[in-house]
């Protein structure tokens, strides 16, 4: 951008130089003048440049030394008021280079700190189906399956497995398919190859190998579970409730579909249900931050702060310095009324995500810090 400026204005440049310097010789010429200059052969603009101290100090007293040089003082002129706007359109033009390039910057960090708020706001919605490890739940075949069978099964189905884990879902669909034709009535296999469906969003193929797989084992309690998740992300909550409370009657420790029958009714505004839910999943799951978010929640839509704030105090100690567990335990502070606590943890949510900066702005549990100077400072400055 500045090279541009520099060779446009460049060119004018030299070109006033060049037309003062002719016009300025060719009248400076001794033989151009009526009284010629003293004993000097020279041109005007080497006189007045060369001569001596003396010399300069009483100049020639001819008009058409004057005429002579106004050319080259114009191109001199003109030089420099094209080199200053040269400089000033080369600060201007990286002065704008460096806006666009913090700009770009401050996009960039404003993007990863909304995706970090959107996986937050994700991690409080439903969890999604699991695949289910042939190493925990032995293929119950028939006892007419070879050996090699079973071997070909597993192995296509645990690489398959490995394949949904690192997001590989269209790979591990493909070895599933191929497990399936060994042995169609493998419902581990079908079970976990709706998973795979789940993660590429083909919600209607999920659900369908799911209910294959319950066609082939109705009392198969983690497919229950997965078809509950599935449904969820439809939000086909009751339907989704009943595939978790099916789970449970078949399986009733389970964890997963305790939690999973949480999240439903707290969504169905059910708190203390969910609340309830929560406990039964807890003596399996208290390692589980999740868990302690999700309680909560509850736990504020009830109107117990202090019980939410030692909630979300456990998964703080699960997870260090989360910064929507502590947004969310400085709101439970601002509703009930310990301002300066507040205010302090809010300052840690926002210093470990700046986008919580605005989300303070409109969320409702901090409308009673609004009225505080402290408040605009917070979330305008920082």
């Amino acid at each position: 951008m500045g090279a541009k400026h520099s060779s446009g204005i460049g060119r004018w440049r030299f070109g006033s130089i060049g037309c003062g310097m002719i016009l300025s010789v060719w009248l400076g010429w001794p033989w151009h003048w009526t009284v010629p200059p003293r004993e000097s052969n020279f041109p005007s603009v080497v006189l007045a440049v060369a001569a001596s101290p003396q010399d300069r100090a009483n100049p020639p007293n001819h008009p058409l030394l004057w005429v002579m040089g106004l050319p080259l003082l114009a191109g001199v002129g003109v030089t420099m008021v094209l080199q200053g706007l040269e400089k000033r359109a080369d600060r201007d033009a990286q002065k704008l280079e460096r806006l666009q390039e913090d700009a770009l910057s401050q996009l960039s960090v404003l993007v990863a700190e909304s995706q970090k708020v959107l996986q937050n706001a994700r991690a409080c919605l439903h969890r999604p189906p699991t695949v289910v490890s042939l190493d925990q739940y032995p293929l119950s075949l028939p006892p007419e399956v070879s050996t090699l069978e079973l071997a070909k099964i597993r192995e296509d189905c645990q690489q398959g497995d490995r394949l949904v884990i690192e997001g590989r879902y269209a790979e591990a669909i493909a070895l599933y398919d191929r497990a399936l034709l060994v042995r169609c009535d493998a419902h581990q296999v079908w079970n976990n190859q709706g998973v795979a469906f789940f993660y590429l969003q083909q919600y209607e193929r999920a659900i369908a190998v799911c209910d294959r797989a319950l066609e082939l084992r109705p009392d198969y309690a983690e497919a229950w579970n997965n078809r509950g998740s599935i449904l969820a992300q439809w939000q086909r909550l009751p339907d989704a409730l009943t595939c978790y409370d099916k789970a449970l009657q078949l399986q009733p420790t389970y964890a997963d579909a305790w939690y999973n029958r949480g999240l439903i009714l707290h969504e169905l505004g059910q708190y203390t249900e969910s609340l309830l839910s929560y406990d039964r999943a807890m003596p399996q799951q208290r390692d589980r931050p999740e868990l302690w978010r999700h309680r909560g929640l509850a736990l504020v839509a009830l109107n117990q702060y202090a019980a939410a704030i030692a909630a979300y105090n456990k998964a703080l100690y699960l997870t260090p310095a989360d910064p929507d567990l502590l947004y969310r335990k400085a709101g439970c502070y601002a509703l009930q009324g310990t301002i300066d606590l507040a205010f302090a943890t809010l300052q840690q949510a926002i210093d470990g995500c700046p986008a919580y900066r605005q989300s303070a702005k409109i969320d409702a549990e901090f409308a009673p810090l609004r009225g505080d100077p402290r408040f605009q400072e917070l979330v305008e400055w920082g």
